[in-house]
């Protein structure tokens, strides 16, 4: 009897690994880009202290997967197999119950058959300033908002605060990801200026990454002509295969009030 039974306990965790993978299969779940993630205060200048408020509303009438990174686990002994799930006609923040959930930005993923079904709010704020501002919406990005070819931001201001622009690429499937950031004046192709940088990757090659490969340039006004003081176009142009997308903040000196671009 025991050489019968031991064949079936060592075919057993493999038929459970069998059956975990048919969840996993990538084609399943529609990538959401978080680009800013941040529940600890962030310490910035003139004694700012910058969080990010993100919430989540599953509409559908049943529980939504919502994971960042693999939704499922691969071992057949994890007991933590079973997926980060929101409640259906419920409201919530992931970052009351996902854990690691505090960085620069996250790539989650969430079932297709319910991707209409979810809608999200993400807010930067100063709380060191409560009381002047309630804080400034970021986008939170769907699969078939990113971009595989050149994009640009339009109507962004340069005098009126630090200007940083933040770059992400979800798909981590090579060493460095190279970007080449042109910025334009509103009007014509006359090159104002130029940069060249590298997105570094956060996650392992896998089909979930957690992470997307991400930079920020700061004080990107100080590249232009001292003269120009009109709005700019930034242009990014992919000089790697990838998905890509991309935002501006300006920060005002004085009032620490933020202002962001975003591709539209």
């Amino acid at each position: 009897m025991k050489l019968r039974i031991l064949p079936l306990l060592i075919l057993l965790p493999l038929q459970l690994l069998a059956v975990n993978d048919d969840f996993l299969k990538r084609e399943e779940f529609e990538l959401v880009l978080v680009p800013s993630i941040r529940e600890a205060p962030l310490a910035g200048a003139n004694g700012s202290l910058w969080v990010t408020d993100l919430w989540i509303r599953n509409s559908a009438s049943e529980a939504v997967i919502f994971a960042q990174g693999e939704p499922y686990c691969h071992n057949p002994f994890c007991l933590e197999g079973r997926p980060h799930t929101i409640d259906p006609m419920t409201t919530s923040r992931p970052q009351d119950v996902l854990e690691p959930l505090s960085g620069d930005a996250g790539l989650f993923y969430v079932e297709k058959r319910f991707a209409d079904q979810l809608f999200f709010s993400l807010r930067v704020r100063d709380v060191s300033r409560m009381a002047e501002s309630a804080g400034t919406r970021i986008p939170v990005v769907r699969e078939n908002e990113m971009y595989s070819t050149a994009f640009e931001l339009l109507n962004v201001p340069v005098n009126s605060g630090r200007l940083n622009l933040r770059l992400y690429e979800t798909d981590n499937v090579i060493d460095q990801v190279l970007v080449r950031v042109l910025l334009l004046p509103m009007h014509g192709e006359q090159e104002l200026a130029s940069v060249t940088t590298v997105l570094y990757p956060r996650s392992r090659v896998t089909d979930f990454p957690a992470l997307p490969s991400q930079t920020v340039l700061y004080d990107l006004a100080q590249v232009l002509p001292i003269a120009h003081t009109d709005a700019i176009r930034i242009r990014i142009e992919p000089l790697v295969p990838g998905r890509f997308w991309a935002y501006v903040t300006i920060t005002n000196d004085t009032t620490n009030e933020v202002t962001v671009v975003a591709p539209d």
